[in-house]
């Protein structure tokens, strides 16, 4: 790619160069064609004796990706505008609205950023996407490294014939990660069931014939096996060897049916329920809470007041009784926020 530089010479009186000079000059901005992730225009409107410098001042502000004043460089067709050119001289040779390239590509502006649209949905397209952006990253952090350190010639001086631009340099970096990555992603020979360059996954165990019932007979049970076999075989123990009469050895062998009864999934939620009910029973709620996995108890037995003063200790925060109002009215369980959650349950008996 050959860049030249060239001046327009244009005479003019001093009447129309005026009248120039106090026109409005209408312009599109535009970046060179990287990926259309990151290629952008901004439309602008600014006085004709306004400078370059005003307009990058301008475009970090209003561009997509606000690209920062330092790394900027603006062309006009080959030519590379300097600071302290003003825009009615670039508008002489367009009698209609200015085109003008941002050499830069920016990345992506994360606050405008919507994944839900922004992202393309073909694999192909996300891989060009993210080598896109990556690209304009590299190139930014690049050039605000030149800038930081004092080094502004490629910026302000004009460009050499064998001079690579900035969105060439860009180029050439996406296609290196991008070949990079779809090296990565290639399937290895032997692989089977290999579609769109994705390596297979590991097979699923197959289902047995009574997959769709069991599934949720499990959910309902939620049993901690390990430890409700010890409980079981320690409650056995006591009937058989400490049991002095058969009525107290049949209620402790009905105790071993209870504790897997108790692991039901809706006899925990009623227990939260009753709970909740009796809180202001200390001595019964206690024995209630007892049924529950130690985690839920932490969870229903949470003191916040209690916990800040211990963390804090007397030096900490004083609690004033408005907050304490406020704290008492907020963190009461409330019996209509009581959630059977499947994955809260089911992690607690892992535990």
């Amino acid at each position: 790619m050959q860049l030249r530089s060239f001046t327009f010479n244009v005479s003019v009186t001093d009447e129309e160069l005026k009248a120039r000079m106090a026109k409005s000059v209408d312009m599109v901005v535009t970046t060179l064609k990287l990926s259309g992730f990151v290629d952008q225009r901004c439309q602008l409107q600014l006085p004709g004796t306004a400078t370059v410098r005003q307009l990058k001042d301008k475009l970090a502000q209003n561009f997509p990706g606000k690209p920062p004043v330092p790394v900027q460089r603006v062309f006009s067709g080959l030519t590379l505008l300097s600071d302290d050119m003003q825009l009615y001289e670039i508008a002489q040779s367009a009698p209609g609205r200015v085109q003008l390239v941002l050499d830069m590509p920016p990345p992506i502006d994360p606050e405008a950023f919507d994944p839900a649209t922004a992202v393309p949905s073909n694999r192909d397209s996300q891989l060009e996407a993210y080598c896109a952006n990556m690209a304009a990253l590299t190139q930014l952090q690049s050039g605000a490294r030149r800038a930081l350190a004092g080094d502004k010639s490629p910026f302000s001086s004009p460009l050499a014939p064998s001079d690579m631009t900035c969105a060439l340099e860009m180029q050439s970096h996406m296609s290196a990660v991008q070949g990079f990555l779809q090296g990565s992603y290639a399937p290895k020979e032997g692989d089977g069931g290999v579609r769109d360059g994705e390596l297979p996954l590991p097979p699923l165990p197959p289902a047995g014939p009574l997959h769709e019932v069991l599934r949720p007979v499990a959910m309902q049970l939620d049993v901690d096996w390990k430890n409700s076999l010890m409980m079981a075989f320690f409650v056995a123990l006591c009937a058989k060897f400490g049991a002095f009469s058969p009525t107290l050895r049949a209620m402790r062998l009905l105790g071993i049916a209870l504790i897997f009864v108790a692991k039901l999934r809706p006899v925990k939620y009623g227990i939260k329920v009753a709970y909740n009910k009796l809180r202001d029973l200390p001595f019964i709620t206690d024995i209630i809470v007892a049924l529950l996995p130690a985690p839920d108890q932490v969870l229903l037995q949470f003191d916040e007041k209690a916990y800040v003063q211990k963390l804090y200790g007397d030096a900490g925060p004083k609690f004033r009784p408005e907050f304490e109002q406020f704290l008492a009215e907020n963190t009461k369980p409330k019996d209509d926020l009581i959630v059977d959650d499947d994955n809260a349950d089911a992690s607690s008996s892992d535990e």
